[in-house]
């Protein structure tokens, strides 16, 4: 499955707010992320509070920066990993994210990124934290996460 969608944030702001894991919870509007640039990074999100509530664990396993995030977890059932991979493109005052996704297994996940509302709150994160930076291409990073 892909749907595509253009958001009123560049590239680089979309790409750094995947993978700040403080920036992700706002986002998703959850109380625990998980996320980060390091090679096999934990990437796990947690909504208790919500029912039915959900949680998806997986890794990010491939960055290209500015451009592209996968992210893969296993499938226990299917003995296979199945893939999120979300690819950013410039576009006239803001960036195109495409989501691609490998398994329905993956729906709610895809449906966070692509949520209309949760894009608002996305341009009231960023406007509150313009000093969170991505590290330096090559930089050395340890995983975080953030957690209420």
């Amino acid at each position: 499955m892909r749907r595509k969608v253009r958001l009123p944030f560049s590239a680089e702001q979309v790409y750094r707010a995947i993978l700040d894991p403080m920036i992700l919870s706002a986002w998703f509007d959850v109380p625990y992320a998980s996320t980060g640039w390091a090679p096999l990074q934990l990437f796990e999100i947690e909504d208790r509070g919500t029912p039915p509530g959900w949680k998806f664990r997986g890794f990010v396993v491939e960055t290209v920066a500015n451009r592209k995030i996968r992210i893969e977890r296993e499938d226990k059932n299917a003995e296979a990993f199945r893939a999120l991979v979300i690819l950013l493109s410039r576009a006239e005052e803001g960036c195109e994210m495409e989501v691609a996704w490998s398994s329905t297994r993956l729906d709610r996940l895809a449906s966070a990124f692509l949520d209309p509302r949760g894009h608002q709150r996305l341009g009231l994160v960023l406007d509150r934290f313009p000093e969170i930076r991505l590290p330096k291409d090559g930089a050395e990073t340890k995983p975080s996460a953030v957690g209420s």
